[in-house]
């Protein structure tokens, strides 16, 4: 779901997967809503990185202050 939805060409990659755990379209529509959920969060982040803060360093021969 995130990899077609960001470009990526995933053929039969998530049949195979589900196959190779043994899952079937029964157990494959109880974690539909799981499934659903995840990759919204994970498209949301992609959508909206999150971005550091940089660090308030001192400046360069600054002098201490007394207050």
């Amino acid at each position: 779901m995130v990899g077609k939805t960001i470009g990526l060409d995933t053929g039969r990659a998530s049949a195979d997967y589900i196959h190779l755990y043994h899952g079937n379209a029964a157990l494959l529509t109880e974690s539909l809503e799981v499934i659903q959920k995840a990759a919204a969060v994970i498209l949301s982040a992609l959508e909206n990185p999150i971005t550091e803060e940089p660090t308030a360093e001192p400046e360069a021969g600054g002098q201490p202050q007394d207050n």
